[in-house]
């Protein structure tokens, strides 16, 4: 991963639905605040205080990955929206897949603080 420019979650999630780096290889880093059997979640432990972006991502493995809960890691890959196909009417989830790097920088992180969304938040109006 030397001389990539490492971007921020909110840059790679962007402001609207799609990612502006959607078909593109990108490198960033954050905590692992949840590990499924098939990938796991990362969020900046800073986040930009923007409503429009979110500071979060699911990056899929394929497999379960060997990360724990509070891990900081760096990992590179390619951005793709993703839908289920059963789901076609659902919208897409932007995820970090086809993974040429995943590298543990520190463990035992504190989570980064939980954002509420629903009730007494601002609903979108649109997409």
């Amino acid at each position: 991963m030397t001389n990539r420019i490492i971007r921020p979650i909110y840059d790679i999630q962007g402001d609207s639905h799609i990612s502006p780096f959607v078909g593109q290889s990108v490198a960033t880093t954050g905590i692992v605040t949840g590990v499924a059997s098939n990938g796991f979640y990362l969020q900046d432990p800073y986040g930009d205080n923007n409503d429009a972006t979110s500071d979060g991502i699911f990056v899929f493995t394929d497999s379960a990955p060997s990360l724990r809960i509070g891990d900081e890691v760096q990992v590179s890959g390619d951005v793709q929206e993703f839908r289920l196909s059963n789901r076609s009417d659902d919208l897409t989830l932007t995820q970090i897949t086809n993974l040429t790097n995943i590298r543990v920088l520190s463990s035992n992180n504190p989570l980064p603080t939980a954002v509420v969304i629903g009730e007494d938040r601002i609903v979108p109006t649109e997409i």
